[in-house]
């Protein structure tokens, strides 16, 4: 059946539900179908659809464990279920934020007392654990009680990380202290992760799309996060907008008010750290792109952090280095494309990016080539033949009148 038939069928059904029945299972038709608008390539009903979410699950109280108690009929998978349903629409919303930047993360510091999920393997088994709470997880680490915190709980902990970064933001731009406490943040997440967590499989070696998101968030956070201190060159990439609009150029700089200021910043020894806590987290990006799972089988944002890494990648490319460093970029924005076009058979949103990146990609590549042309050029060139070439062009002007 066509896609766009499945998805006026489906907006049709959730329109009808929505007015007949607000429950539990309305807001999950509800996620499901904004997942599927967004992907598309529909943002705008996409971020209406999740406002009408937020509010229906608000209403119900579907943010505090009584609404789970309530509830009938009940049983521990159902009970389980309702909690998936809350925090996936936590980072829904973390993740329409970070990803498109047209949206507010509004219910990043919103009161719940709603436990976290389980592991997906003790879900499908009905093996349900009693939760572990956000309290839990906000003293991981530090408390003596012992909690063993799920895929899931580590992905709710890195958009909770997003949401800092983006309330922060402002703050961040003219406050190296703030700044510097934000990626304390990122760092602690990947430096605490379990043993069990720092790749992307489950027990069994099957993917495990819930750690998949949540590196996903942290490399994404830190781009978002370093991109205005790394003097990235951004012009090239300027019409890459398939996401989010383009990034201003020097926000830095024009934060600090002052000439002289931004002028000793572009040598400050902090420029380059930024700059490589960038390029890492781009590449760590690409390094997600080359396990072997289908990239289909993956969150439609992850096309989002692929444009991302695009655009870092892209502006390294521009700017250019040794003929090593340049082959080792050019071989990261391919990868980038050859992600997007992958996703392309599934995503509409996939499709738009990769014909922006791919127009992009072709335009440095000409530059580049070009650059390196005249280089040679200039290499290859003696003195004797430049004033042979200088006197040939002054005869000319001068046979045209023009000297």
């Amino acid at each position: 059946m066509d896609q766009q038939l499945l998805l006026d069928i489906a907006r049709l059904s959730v329109d009808e539900a929505q007015t007949k029945s607000a429950n539990g299972f309305t807001v999950q038709a509800m996620m499901v179908l904004l997942v599927a608008l967004d992907g598309t390539g529909y943002p705008q009903q996409a971020v209406e659809l999740l406002t009408r979410t937020k509010q229906m699950a608000l209403s119900l109280g579907m943010n505090y464990s009584q609404f789970l108690t309530e509830s009938k009929p009940r049983s521990g998978v159902l009970d389980e279920s309702w909690r998936r349903t809350w925090w996936e629409l936590y980072v829904l919303d973390g993740m329409f934020a970070g990803a498109h930047r047209a949206t507010t993360f509004s219910l990043f510091d919103l009161p719940t007392d709603v436990g976290l999920p389980c592991e997906e393997d003790d879900y499908e088994t009905d093996q349900i654990p009693e939760p572990c709470s956000l309290q839990d997880l906000s003293d991981r680490d530090l408390s003596i009680k012992r909690c063993d915190f799920s895929s899931f709980s580590y992905r709710v902990l890195s958009v909770q990380n997003l949401g800092k970064v983006m309330q922060n933001h402002e703050a961040a731009e003219v406050d190296a202290t703030v700044h510097a406490q934000l990626e304390v943040l990122l760092s602690s997440w990947r430096h605490n992760l379990p043993a069990s967590k720092r790749d992307s499989l489950r027990r069994d070696g099957r993917p495990d799309e819930m750690m998949f998101q949540a590196h996903m968030l942290n490399h994404t956070t830190s781009i978002l996060l370093h991109q205005s201190r790394a003097q990235l060159d951004l012009a090239p990439a300027q019409a890459i907008d398939a996401c989010a609009p383009p990034a201003a150029a020097s926000t830095y700089h024009e934060s600090d008010g002052c000439a002289a200021a931004a002028a000793a910043a572009a040598h400050h020894p902090r420029v380059s750290l930024h700059a490589r806590h960038v390029a890492t987290a781009a590449n760590e990006i690409g390094k997600l792109m080359t396990h072997r799972t289908p990239l289909t089988l993956h969150t439609h944002f992850f096309i989002c952090a692929v444009v991302l890494a695009s655009i870092v990648q892209l502006s390294a490319w521009s700017g250019g280095g040794g003929d090593d460093d340049d082959a080792g970029v050019r071989e990261q924005v391919r990868l980038c494309i050859g992600a997007l076009r992958q996703m392309s058979s599934v995503w509409g949103l996939a499709t738009k990016a990769l014909g922006q990146v791919r127009e992009v990609a072709g335009h440095v590549h000409f530059v580049r080539t070009q650059s390196r042309q005249m280089e040679q050029f200039l290499v290859d060139v003696t003195e004797e033949d430049m004033m042979s070439m200088f006197a040939a062009d002054t005869l000319t002007l001068a046979e045209t009148g023009t000297v």
